[in-house]
């Protein structure tokens, strides 16, 4: 099934969806998509695409199995938290779960000292980042850590390479067939969304409807049907659930999934999504690599040089930081390393590291080092954190 992985209008079809700015049936994205060629494609064919897509991936990198994740990136500086990345020297894991509000856990490879670093992201609350700090501080006495860089991002943002037109039958990255036009019809959105960055602040939609906290991180996860959405909302939650909504209310499982409907609808209308992503794992083993960049910025540039930098890369995620600082996430090849180099060569680099994949897998998939624990922490009484 190689040249079925890299087929042209699969490829495509993935593309198109990164422009979506929600979930549709099979029926709606139909009507909504219209491949390079001109064609749309029949709920049929998008059927069965989705069906090979969410089948298992058997690659010897691969412990996940998964090949294919579609998700909403939503805002969670809205829900009132800030995003921190800890890059640590020497780590003890047992540091790992210690402090709430973990969301991810990956290793990444540091040149400049020739070791393994651990990458840990947490959504904090903001009302308890000091608290933070100083809990990182006491771990480092403690001996759990010989260093550590602390850095605070916003959501970032992604900016993909069309891949039906950069990515070859044998899924080989070509750089050089990029287009422009498509990126810079990206780069637009990014504009946008970088002169518009959100408070940090529990928005006010919350306090009447806590439901909008469970159902933004469930639904995040590729689980977008309601009703799953729904069980895994009472997995976690158990009785705690009728804290979100009346008991006397939603008296079923079936009022409770229309419950997660209208709540679904409610995010939709109040901006929370920031834009559609896609993880596609036949692309990101096939010989190609994610590099990561803490790079200064002058504010004049920084969009013309995220523009070269998306040129050269299959997909770059930008994070904006204080001080004119950028968090950047490239998944490249070796071809382009020497460019982005060229293109970050004026530029003050604090940091560079590589993904070790297959050393982060355990940690991305062993259960209690993934994902926020929102539902041990979000009180839906006070639409308040609790620590």
């Amino acid at each position: 099934m190689t040249r079925g992985i890299y087929d042209y209008n699969l490829l495509n079809f993935l593309h198109e969806l990164t422009k979506l700015d929600r979930f549709m049936s099979y029926k709606d994205l139909s009507k909504a998509i219209v491949l390079e060629n001109g064609k749309k494609v029949s709920p049929k064919t998008i059927e069965r695409w989705f069906n090979f897509l969410k089948k298992e991936y058997n690659h010897p990198k691969s412990k996940t199995k998964e090949k294919f994740n579609f998700y909403p990136a939503f805002f969670h500086e809205k829900l009132g938290l800030i995003s921190v990345c800890i890059i640590s020297e020497k780590p003890n894991l047992k540091l790992l779960g210690r402090l709430p509000f973990q969301d991810y856990v990956i290793w990444l490879f540091d040149p400049k000292i020739n070791e393994s670093v651990l990458l840990i992201g947490y959504l904090v609350p903001i009302i308890y980042l000091e608290r933070f700090k100083r809990e990182w501080k006491k771990m480092k006495r403690q001996g759990l850590v010989k260093n550590y860089k602390f850095y605070i991002t916003y959501k970032g943002f992604t900016i993909y390479s069309p891949w039906h037109k950069v990515i070859d039958k044998d899924g080989i990255f070509h750089p050089e067939n990029n287009s422009e036009e498509e990126i810079d019809r990206q780069i637009r959105r990014f504009r946008y969304y970088l002169n518009d960055l959100p408070k940090i602040e529990i928005m006010n939609p919350i306090k009447k409807n806590p439901l909008i906290v469970p159902v933004l991180f469930e639904h995040q996860y590729q689980y977008w049907t309601s009703p799953k959405i729904w069980q895994r909302m009472k997995d976690k939650l158990g009785k705690k659930i009728y804290d979100y909504v009346s008991r006397s209310k939603v008296t079923s499982d079936a009022v409770g999934i229309k419950k997660v409907q209208q709540t679904l609808k409610e995010i939709y209308h109040k901006d929370i999504i920031l834009q559609m992503r896609i993880v596609y794992m036949p692309i990101e083993l096939k010989n190609n690599f994610f590099i990561y960049l803490i790079v200064n910025f002058e504010k004049r540039e920084v969009v013309e040089q995220i523009k070269m930098l998306a040129l050269n890369s299959i997909y770059l995620r930008i994070l904006p930081m204080s001080k004119n600082k950028v968090f950047l996430i490239s998944l490249t090849n070796s071809k382009c390393l020497e460019k982005i180099f060229e293109i970050l060569r004026n530029l003050k680099i604090e940091k560079i590291y590589f993904l070790q994949h297959e050393k982060s897998l355990p940690l991305l998939t062993t259960q209690k080092y993934k994902k926020h624990d929102y539902f041990n922490h979000f009180n839906p009484k006070t639409s308040q954190w609790n620590w």
